[in-house]
């Protein structure tokens, strides 16, 4: 039960922080390096949470139902391209 709760909140940081489970070791790694030359790293595809949610969710006003169905209305996005945060720096 414990783990379960644990798996589920990391899950839940990995989508409000729109990162995967190895990108999170990449950019932890990444952030400490970052840090101890004094520069501030940020994920570039962090888009802040709402945005994060609604880019796996959708856009819809009860997405918090219509993820489970199995009817999709499509997506806007291609799964070759995603959109960053402005003048962030890609590495």
């Amino acid at each position: 039960s414990l783990s379960s709760i644990c798996l589920g909140g990391m899950h839940t940081y990995l989508l409000l922080t729109n990162q995967t489970t190895i990108e999170m070791g990449l950019n932890w790694s990444r952030s400490r390096e970052a840090s101890r030359s004094g520069v501030l790293r940020r994920n570039p595809y962090d888009l802040g949470r709402r945005r994060n949610f609604q880019q796996i969710f959708g856009d819809h006003r009860f997405w918090c139902c219509l993820w489970m169905l199995s009817c999709s209305q499509g997506s806007d996005f291609d799964g070759m391209s995603f959109p960053t945060v402005s003048g962030a720096v890609h590495s």
